[in-house]
């Protein structure tokens, strides 16, 4: 039986911002909304540069 979880979300002890863009792109590939990595990656930099302030 585990006693302790450590949870890590986006960035604390491995990096996983390419792997959450890259679902992000194909969610909107599926709802047909095309959108390029870099485009995905910029825009969630902006949104969490304001979420920071």
């Amino acid at each position: 039986m585990y006693k302790h979880i450590i949870w890590d979300f986006d960035g604390t002890l491995f990096d996983t911002y390419p792997v959450t863009g890259i679902a992000f792109q194909m969610t909107l590939k599926e709802n047909g909304i095309l959108e390029s990595l870099d485009e995905i990656i910029f825009l969630r930099n902006i949104i969490y540069s304001i979420m920071r302030q």
